[in-house]
């Protein structure tokens, strides 16, 4: 069963991959809402570009990238930028009304640190070029 964010999302997509789709009409009837609409849409806008800004990231690290094969999306471009400078707002600003996505710095703080490995007491990683046993002080 989808729920009812699917269900708008595949009608948004269908509507936007038609010809004569006017985003600015859409726009600008979504803007024109009491503030408590307008606050969750613009949480919707800054998740499509934090999602779009991955994607643009994602497909740059694949050998078939968007750079690598002279095909790009200016939107993902431009969600990209946009996403920097939404990491600067979310950074600056304390927001209250609005549910923005995470800080990527605090998403990094609270990793746990990897602790590296002590070999101390491991044979097998031992850096002398002489036999183990040959340099034990009783044999």
């Amino acid at each position: 069963m989808k729920t009812r964010e699917i269900k708008v999302a595949e009608q948004l997509v269908n509507l936007t991959e038609d010809h004569w789709f006017n985003p600015a009409i859409l726009a600008r009837y979504l803007t024109d809402q009491p503030f408590y609409t307008v606050d969750r849409i613009m949480e919707l806008v800054a998740q499509i570009i934090r999602w779009q800004a991955n994607r643009h990231t994602d497909e740059l690290d694949t050998e078939d990238g968007i750079y690598n094969s002279g095909m790009t999306s200016e939107g993902l471009f431009l969600a990209n930028e946009l996403n920097q400078t939404l990491n600067k707002l979310i950074k600056t600003y304390k927001w209250e009304n609005i549910k923005l996505p995470a800080d990527p710095d605090k998403i990094i703080r609270r990793l746990p640190k990897v602790e590296e490995q002590s070999y101390r007491h491991s044979w097998l990683h031992d850096n002398t070029k002489e036999p183990i046993l040959m340099s034990h002080p009783f044999i």
